[in-house]
């Protein structure tokens, strides 16, 4: 959470009572790492040549939990009880930016413990792009498992598999001079691992995005905040087959597209409670969602997915 002052006093009972007074105004606290709950979820459109095949999946009882619809494959809704970021200590404006140290102890994969102005993939537009106006806090997901229990998971940091994805690194930039914490935006530059869980014999698939996923949020005012992280197709990524069809079919080879991710929500310090399930789910259908004819898509593989499912079908 935000800094505090912290006091201790013994009760007339010998109990330890902690009393905590909240900043709610000032500067950016010093380097840290913040431990709290996630939820997720996230929208694919698919590539054609693969359109017909995920229909044939999901009437043969595989994709549990997704919806899929005019082409859009909707992930069911995913939790993190543990999500840890790393921070950066408060960084003044300064012209080409400086290089900072993010703490990283235990986490050591698809992490850098260091971050520098020239290491993000993409800057978005409306954030100081060469840090000479504006306070802000480096930041890094140090460990994300986003997942809903049956093999669907979105991995990002130590989460994932050893070299598996690149680092997912960010910012928190101030946008008024006198009081860091009033309406703050931030922004991730996601690699994360998308493992969909489709079944029929197929299992859990890989996935993974070559291109940062760019995620971005307004109002911040705490560490950790509390609010929805979005992609709005703005910066709409690739989702590649990170492996080959496993039942040797060849439906489709590792780097295939599968297609684009065109909407993420990364709902920061949600919990997977009743009242924070709806605030989130009312938020992600708000985000705007593209035309999928206006998508561009890669057109590879899906036909051997096809022949496997029509064989499939034949035997029963």
């Amino acid at each position: 959470m935000r800094r505090c002052h912290v006091s201790y006093g013994l009760a007339l009972a010998a109990t330890l009572a902690v009393f905590v007074h909240r900043v709610d105004a000032g500067p950016f606290p010093s380097a840290g790492v913040d431990q709290t709950t996630s939820l997720g979820q996230f929208k694919i459109v698919v590539a054609k040549p693969f359109t017909n095949a995920v229909t044939g999946i999901q009437l043969n009882g595989g994709l549990a939990g997704y919806t899929y619809t005019d082409g859009i494959l909707v992930s069911p809704r995913l939790f993190d009880s543990m999500t840890v970021i790393g921070r950066s200590g408060r960084i003044a404006p300064a012209p080409g930016g400086v290089t900072m140290p993010i703490p990283t102890a235990g986490y050591p994969n698809n992490t850098v413990s260091s971050i520098a102005t020239a290491n993000y993939s993409s800057i978005p537009a409306g954030f100081d792009p060469d840090h000479s106006t504006h306070a802000q806090v480096y930041t890094e997901i140090l460990n994300l498992n986003l997942s809903d229990g049956t093999g669907n998971a979105v991995l990002a940091g130590n989460a994932a598999p050893p070299a598996a994805v690149g680092a997912s690194i960010g910012q928190v930039q101030a946008t008024d001079p006198m009081d860091d914490f009033n309406n703050a935006q931030s922004f991730f530059d996601i690699f994360a691992q998308i493992n969909v869980n489709i079944g029929l014999g197929y299992g859990v698939v890989g996935l993974k995005n070559d291109q940062a996923l760019v995620l971005t949020a307004t109002g911040i005012t705490e560490f950790p905040p509390k609010l929805l992280y979005i992609h709005n197709a703005t910066t709409s990524q690739d989702v590649r087959f990170l492996a080959d069809d496993p039942t040797g079919n060849g439906a489709w080879h590792a780097g295939d597209v599968f297609g684009k991710l065109i909407v993420a929500g990364h709902g920061i310090s949600f919990k997977n409670t009743q009242g924070d399930i709806e605030i989130f789910d009312r938020q992600f259908r708000a985000i705007s969602v593209p035309e999928p004819s206006s998508i561009v898509l890669a057109a590879i593989g899906g036909v051997g997915l096809v022949i496997s499912l029509r064989r499939r079908n034949q035997k029963q």
